[in-house]
């Protein structure tokens, strides 16, 4: 695919995140899913990453955010 992206998706253990991820996954892309509990993704996939992250107790870490061209 020649339009792959790295994609940085927060709340992918949820209802629209599942479904974007999947869809996000399925397109080829890149995927880190950005999540309170690692364990509620239920995918495995060589273009995912799984990071654990508490969002609202950030201090905005650009490295989780600098390699990637989309976010969601």
């Amino acid at each position: 695919m020649k339009d792959m992206k790295n994609v940085t998706l927060i709340g992918a253990s949820g209802f629209v995140g599942t479904a974007l991820l999947n869809e996000l996954l399925a397109r080829g892309h890149k995927v880190t899913a950005v999540v309170r509990n690692p364990d509620k993704i239920g995918v495995s996939n060589s273009n995912l990453a799984v990071a654990k992250l508490m969002v609202d107790e950030l201090e905005t870490p650009k490295h989780h955010y600098e390699r990637f061209t989309i976010g969601y």
